[in-house]
């Protein structure tokens, strides 16, 4: 009994840091949107900030720890299996349950600096075989464009905001913003730590690297946030919302995660990197391709599907390597 017990720990640390790591990303995003919008901060300022950090939250913890400690392929594998994960699984998912209609701004601004994100990433990773502080630099440089571009044409989107639903919440007592603020980054710390941990000896109990639990297993547990946001956003009708959400989500997943983990410490890359870094490249054109062909914009049922089964496809290569 104790040896069973033993052995399910990694699988109860992980289990117990997604969960932890999703609560507290709930407790952060209430809390500060609730401060923002106490003293007067623009609601697409909160919606790019706030709410967007708090979708990658879990995403941004656990490689960030994973980084510190030396585990580069894991973090690595974090990133970009969410945003393969992302495209993927969960607008495959999305599309299945009703087709997605995408406004023109994502089709020509977001998803093609999506594409772009990824390609550099590419460069970086074929390149060598560890991430360094300068290209850390590099994509933090990207992102901050990204943001200063958004918030400049901040009037073109702002009537189709991706969080009014959020947005539009009570204003809390800052003492209890501030306590749901500091409940998020103490349970942020608790979960990424229990997630990593569990990775890894997972990995190291089964003998798998650690950048396959971290495409995988890590990966879609990181992703639940946007997966329960897309989703419910697909049963609600709220396709902007769906595709937004991920396309924000993967922006923010290789430049900003991407780029603080290589500050932090340069990241050292698995064998095999840049074919999970053309995947993803594959599926942001195929988003890309899929959307722009059609007039209006938008992700049909059949492109769901193919997605799913281009997921199960790179699921199966990344076993076989």
């Amino acid at each position: 009994m104790q040896l069973f017990f033993l052995n399910m720990l990694p699988y109860l640390f992980l289990i117990a840091g997604f969960l932890l790591l999703i609560k507290s990303a709930d407790l952060l995003v209430d809390g500060g949107i609730s401060l923002a919008k106490k003293y007067k901060i623009p609601s697409i300022i909160i919606g790019m900030t706030i709410v967007a950090f708090g979708t990658s939250a879990p995403e941004f913890v656990v490689s960030v720890i994973a980084s510190i400690n030396g585990n580069g392929p894991l973090a690595f594998g974090n990133i970009i299996g969410s945003n393969v994960t992302n495209i993927l699984l969960i607008l495959g998912i999305s599309a299945i349950i009703r087709p997605l209609a995408v406004d023109r701004f994502t089709v020509l601004r977001d998803i093609p600096y999506s594409l772009v994100a990824t390609l550099v990433c590419f460069f970086m990773v074929i390149r060598s075989d560890v991430i360094h502080q300068t290209d850390g630099y590099i994509l933090l440089a990207l992102f901050a464009y990204f943001l200063f571009y958004t918030f400049f044409n901040s009037n073109k989107i702002a009537s189709t905001d991706e969080h009014t639903e959020v947005l539009n919440m009570k204003v809390k007592k800052t003492f209890v913003s501030v306590s749901f603020i500091t409940l998020g980054i103490i349970g942020f710390a608790l979960g990424g730590k229990l997630v990593v941990e569990g990775a890894v000896q997972i990995a190291s109990l089964f003998g798998i690297k650690e950048s396959v639990i971290g495409l995988t297993i890590v990966a879609i547990g990181t992703s639940l946030p946007e997966l329960a946001t897309s989703i419910v956003a697909a049963f609600k009708k709220q396709s902007g919302i769906a595709i937004g959400n991920i396309v924000g989500s993967n922006i923010f997943n290789l430049l900003f995660i991407f780029g603080i983990c290589a500050i932090i410490k340069p990241i050292s890359l698995p064998a095999l990197a840049y074919f999970d870094v053309i995947f993803a490249s594959i599926a942001t054109i195929s988003l890309f391709l899929f959307v722009y062909a059609r007039k209006p914009h938008k992700l049909t049922r059949l492109h769901g599907i193919m997605f799913i089964l281009l997921y199960i496809g790179y699921i199966i290569t990344m076993f076989m390597r």
